[in-house]
């Protein structure tokens, strides 16, 4: 029986699939010739516009595609610049907390000691007026780095710094009270340098390796060039960051946050670097004369010429204030001498 079973031929599958495939071909054929006999040659027209469209499509979207995962790989040039942004703010932040720190440790907390077991170099109301909150600030960015190395690795699209930056937000008002006493406490740092003591004191200090040789006042002014310096690097970074970026939202809160007391601080920080300047022409003059004031400002300076008997000329140096003229002359040191006022 098995032998007859296998002796019965079989259908061959094969060749009616093959028969019906072309069964099927003929038939679309047919409908396409059916159709073209029934389209205008304006219908054409239109189809085929509508088929490079769809077509035109689906390569731009193709292409979109492999430009956004490329953007978000660590490869892109947009993922290595914001990775320098990062770098840069971390870094700018460090050096931040690093020269706070010396102010405090080396400088403020010393001379708070002094003061409190009654040694007469500068008083506690007087070491408040020079030194304002900078503890305070400085106590407040220390954390804010420490968030900052927390959430930092080589990962360029994982690092998230927004929220960090948030938390920051409400301590803002501590830069506004630091630049509101800045020129006050910098006019009170100039008079009580005129103290040998206090003189001694910085002295011994300020030329360190330890504050980078510079004076107290390069130090004091720092808070008020960091806020508009954080408007900068954030606004960097928000540039170079995906908007569907989880930390894109919280990013742009944050900058909006100190925009609005930076643009404060910014109208603040001419004054505070203009009264700097008084600060500095008044150490190279000594006590010759006092220049020192809060609502001083120095408008011009530069090198002339004074005439006295028979037309003859002595180099002079003009400095030209908002209320006052100073004309000094060099000395062989290279410091500055009181000549006249004007």
């Amino acid at each position: 029986e098995e032998d007859v079973a296998e002796s019965v031929p079989q259908p061959d599958k094969r060749r009616e699939l093959t028969e019906k495939e072309a069964r099927a071909r003929e038939a679309a054929a047919e409908w396409g010739r059916n159709l073209e006999a029934t389209l205008t040659e304006r219908d054409m027209y239109n189809i085929r516009c509508l088929q490079m469209c769809v077509r035109s499509w689906l390569i731009h979207t193709k292409f979109h595609r492999i430009v956004y995962q490329y953007m978000r790989s660590p490869e892109s040039s947009e993922s290595k610049r914001r990775m320098e942004v990062l770098r840069e703010i971390l870094k700018t932040e460090t050096d931040y907390v690093s020269d706070l720190e010396r102010v405090v440790e080396v400088c403020l907390k010393p001379l708070r000691e002094i003061a409190e077991m009654r040694h007469n170099i500068l008083t506690l109301a007087e070491i408040r007026s020079i030194f304002s909150i900078i503890e305070m600030i400085f106590n407040v960015n220390s954390t804010l780095l420490n968030d900052l190395k927390k959430g930092f690795n080589s990962s360029t699209h994982t690092v998230m710094i927004g929220e960090k930056f948030l938390r920051l937000a409400p301590f803002l008002r501590l830069y506004t009270e630091y630049i509101n006493n800045y020129n006050t406490g910098l006019a009170v740092l100039t008079q009580c340098r005129k103290r040998k003591e206090f003189a001694a004191f910085l002295k011994l200090r300020e030329r360190t390796v330890v504050m980078n040789n510079l004076d107290l006042t390069s130090f004091l002014i720092k808070p008020v060039q960091r806020l508009p310096r954080y408007v900068l690097l954030l606004t960097e970074l928000l540039k170079y960051t995906p908007e569907d970026h989880v930390d894109y939202e919280s990013l742009t809160q944050a900058l909006n946050s100190i925009q609005g007391v930076a643009d404060y601080v910014n109208e603040h920080k001419r004054e505070a670097e203009g009264l700097l300047k008084v600060v500095e022409i008044q150490a190279a003059m000594g006590d010759s004369v006092q220049l020192v004031n809060p609502t001083r400002r120095l408008i011009r300076q530069g090198d002339v010429k004074e005439v006295y008997s028979r037309n003859k000329l002595k180099d002079r140096h003009l400095f030209l204030f908002n209320d006052l003229c100073v004309v000094a002359e060099k000395n062989v040191r290279g410091g500055l001498k009181l000549s006249s006022l004007l």
